[in-house]
């Protein structure tokens, strides 16, 4: 058809593009910092509201070390160029 040696009643279209791939993901982690440990702080606990609006992405230290990566990316303060995968849970047998 291209070459114009198509077939009578033959319309055919222009191929479609293939679509954009998407970004790969990283997987991420919630490993807490040695002051999180020392006071049995957890990334997702009750005081996180603080280290999302303050730490994560806001501290120059987190970012380095990515504490909390995969809390602080599911909160909206992940670090730069994180694309966190989705957590799989995998289910006791």
């Amino acid at each position: 058809f291209a070459n114009g040696a198509g077939y009578d009643g033959d319309v055919c279209c222009a191929a479609a593009a293939a679509p954009a791939p998407s970004p790969a993901c990283t997987e991420c982690t919630d490993t807490p910092n040695a002051y999180m440990v020392d006071k049995d702080f957890a990334c997702d606990g009750s005081w996180a509201s603080y280290a999302y609006e303050n730490l994560c992405k806001h501290n120059a230290n987190w970012a380095k070390q990515k504490f909390c990566q995969r809390s602080c990316f599911a909160n909206g303060a992940g670090y730069d160029g994180d694309e966190c995968c989705e957590q799989t849970h995998i289910s006791p047998l």
